[in-house]
């Protein structure tokens, strides 16, 4: 949304702070002073009511300076000028910690022509805050709560703030953090589902996934997420979408991490925006290649819902769609009557068991 009056037009949240943040090394909110007589939201009606539409999903832009917000301008939001997609999620770690960035970052993302709705991640906290409770100031300065959600269509999306900050630690630096939702998001969670109708799909979007496969450490993993299950058990239509990895990984949550509803539940951890880091070769846009983890190209998701059904394809960056797979051995060509004993290494790139 551009322009200062379509931002206060469409704002939909009002953050409390009668005294304003505490002194921080980048600047968090204002003083709001006493709480107003009422706090009022328009409600304001889609030009196009529709079940079926398209969400650009972004993980881990991570910019750590200018030039790397020129990454993420050329690599990927200019090949989402005029997108189709009602509107984007960002899953955290918009920044890589210089938090001065967002503006820019804000202005370059604009460009795409849809609005974006943002989680916070690891690396979008007030380091210098003395534990959780003021540690995403500069976050809410720039993006509102740092947990709410809104639907579309017969999609319910609950946006989490699921990092945990624990506070100035010498050995763990900015590392002293942890998945983590705690009792007071957890309630406003049950407070709001009260209210969802139990034939929509439920998306929860967050930046640390609630389960890991490869690794079981609490900055990996959200440690409460049995009290999430619990709330969701008896919910027919479920997904979840993490970031945090910088690799894909496909899953379906069952009860050997805890979850014991019948219904499936899936969650996607989404490749990063910004790869392993904006780091490895660069092309001839003197862009690194910037490969992720997994050795899959950076990139972004797109989720197509279609009532309370989705589909979801992953858009590697600067590459056609259909480039979803790489060969990296057998390198070169070999003949037809030589396969025999030769092992073909294939990374596809959003798969799953069923690939």
């Amino acid at each position: 949304l551009v322009g200062s009056e379509m931002c206060i037009r469409d704002r939909f949240y009002y953050v409390h702070r009668p005294e304003g943040s505490p002194e921080l090394k980048h600047e968090g909110l204002m003083p709001t002073g006493p709480l107003p007589e009422s706090v009022d939201f328009p409600l304001l009606k889609p030009d196009k009511k529709t079940d079926k539409f398209d969400v650009v999903v972004f993980s881990d832009p991570q910019p750590r300076s200018n030039r790397e917000l020129d990454y993420i301008r050329d690599d990927v939001v200019s090949e989402l000028v005029g997108t189709d997609a009602a509107f984007g999620i960002t899953l955290g770690d918009i920044m890589y910690n210089d938090l001065s960035l967002y503006d820019r970052y804000n202005e370059i993302v604009s460009a795409a022509g849809i609005p974006f709705y943002n989680v916070p991640g690891n690396h979008d906290m007030n380091f210098d805050a003395e534990d959780d409770r003021f540690a995403l100031e500069t976050f809410r300065r720039h993006f509102g709560p740092s947990y709410y959600a809104f639907e579309y269509g017969k999609v319910s999306f609950i946006v989490l703030d699921d990092v945990e900050w624990m506070g100035e630690d010498e050995e763990k630096g900015t590392g002293n953090y942890r998945g983590k939702l705690g009792n007071r998001q957890t309630a406003w969670i049950e407070n709001y589902l009260e209210h969802v109708s139990s034939d929509r799909l439920i998306v929860l979007t967050m930046h640390i996934p609630l389960y890991n496969q490869g690794d079981p450490a609490e900055d990996v993993n959200v440690i409460d997420r049995d009290d999430l299950f619990d709330l969701l058990k008896d919910r027919k239509h479920l997904l979840a979408v993490a970031g945090h990895m910088h690799l894909i990984e496909q899953c379906d949550l069952d009860g050997t991490v805890g979850w014991m509803g019948d219904q499936r539940f899936q969650q996607v951890t989404c490749g990063a925006v910004s790869g392993s880091w904006w780091s490895g070769p660069r092309d001839e846009r003197a862009i690194p290649s910037t490969d992720q983890r997994d050795g899959v190209p950076n990139g972004y998701h797109i989720f197509s819902f279609n009532g309370n059904r989705y589909t979801q394809r992953f858009k590697p960056a600067d590459f056609d769609d259909d480039y979803q797979i790489r060969i990296s051995s057998p390198a070169g060509k070999f003949k037809l009557s030589s396969e025999d004993g030769i092992d073909v290494v294939a990374n596809v790139f959003n798969g799953n068991e069923q690939s």
